[in-house]
């Protein structure tokens, strides 16, 4: 009878259905404070690593004035965000994807100088590094939350070595989703 008891009085583990639906949406006025509480407490710090945690989430570890923090960048389909939250994940090199590769090499030591939502009521937040705070940027980190269609992209920006130097962004240089002519004829995105 005890353990009935026992059984009856511990809750069930949810199912992943249950978790998907209990899922606020992060939507544009979440997505604006995250922002905006991204760029007061992050803004400017310096990357010293960034790791892919798993498919859809970013790691980005930042050291500032007031210690080291973890910027989370995350495109997946029910739990898209953009926040600050707990440090890095320890990955082995052999064990990264190729986004976080990507970012890891070319985001490393570099500063994120601001943190902006470029149009109004979209769902994109832009994170800018630069080799130092005045200068221009050398890589832009967009990140769409759009629930399926959620995605984060790495493009040259104008203080790149690889842009053109007349002051507008680059190409992508990687993109956490690739998206291909065959399943969107209006935009294609490829690293």
């Amino acid at each position: 009878k005890k353990q009935q008891q026992q059984q009856q009085q511990q809750p069930k583990p949810l199912e992943q259905s249950q978790l998907d639906a209990k899922l606020p949406a992060f939507d544009y006025t979440a997505l604006t404070a995250s922002v905006c509480e991204i760029h007061n407490l992050a803004v400017p710090t310096k990357v010293e690593l960034c790791v892919q945690a798993d498919a859809y989430t970013l790691v980005l570890g930042l050291r500032g004035l007031d210690g080291k923090m973890a910027l989370h960048v995350s495109w997946h389909p029910n739990a898209a965000r953009v926040c600050l939250g707990p440090p890095p994940p320890r990955v082995h090199s052999s064990e990264q994807l190729s986004f976080g590769e990507q970012c890891n090499a070319n985001l490393r030591g570099l500063i994120l100088v601001s943190v902006t939502l470029p149009e109004p009521w979209e769902r994109v937040a832009t994170f800018a590094f630069a080799e130092r705070p005045g200068a221009p940027p050398a890589f832009y980190l967009h990140c769409e939350i759009m629930g399926r269609q959620s995605n984060a992209v790495l493009v040259e920006g104008p203080g790149s070595s690889g842009s053109s130097g007349n002051g507008s962004s680059g190409g992508i240089v990687a993109c956490a989703y690739q998206v291909g002519a065959a399943q969107t004829s209006v935009r294609p995105i490829y690293a």
